[in-house]
C-alpha cells in the first residue's frame, strides 16, 4: 500500500513540475496562503456580524426557557442546528417543542 502511495505521489509530482514548472511549489504556497487568509478574512469580518444577528434573532424564540444541564444542551442544538434551517419554513414554535421533547425521552430511556 505504502509503495502505491509513493507512486502516485511520485507521479502526480512529476507532472505538476512538468505542466506548471519548476515554480508550482511557490504558486502552491502562495495559493493556500491566499485562500486560507481569504477565507479567515471573510470569515472574521462577513460571517461574525451575521452569525451575531442571526443568533440575536435566535435568541428571542417562543421556546420556554430551560435550567442548566442537558435541558441547556438540547436547547443550543435547536437553536444552532433546527431553528436555522426551520424558521425560513414556518413560524409555529409546536415542531420545535416536539423535537425538544422527543430528545429529552430518548436520553432519559438511553440513560436508563
Amino acid at each position: 500500500t505504502s509503495l502505491s502511495i509513493w507512486g502516485w505521489g511520485s507521479l502526480g509530482i512529476v507532472l505538476s513540475l512538468i505542466t506548471f514548472g519548476p515554480f508550482v511549489i511557490f504558486y502552491l504556497a502562495f495559493y493556500i496562503l491566499c485562500f486560507v487568509g481569504g477565507g479567515f478574512v471573510v470569515t472574521l469580518l462577513f460571517g461574525k456580524t451575521n452569525s451575531e444577528k442571526y443568533l440575536e434573532q435566535c435568541e428571542h424564540s417562543f421556546l420556554p426557557p430551560t435550567s442548566t444541564g442537558i435541558p441547556k444542551v438540547i436547547q443550543f442544538s435547536l437553536r444552532d442546528y433546527v431553528q436555522y434551517w426551520y424558521y425560513t419554513l414556518s413560524d409555529d414554535e409546536s415542531f420545535l417543542l416536539e423535537i425538544r421533547q422527543t430528545l429529552q425521552n430518548a436520553l432519559i430511556q438511553f440513560a436508563t
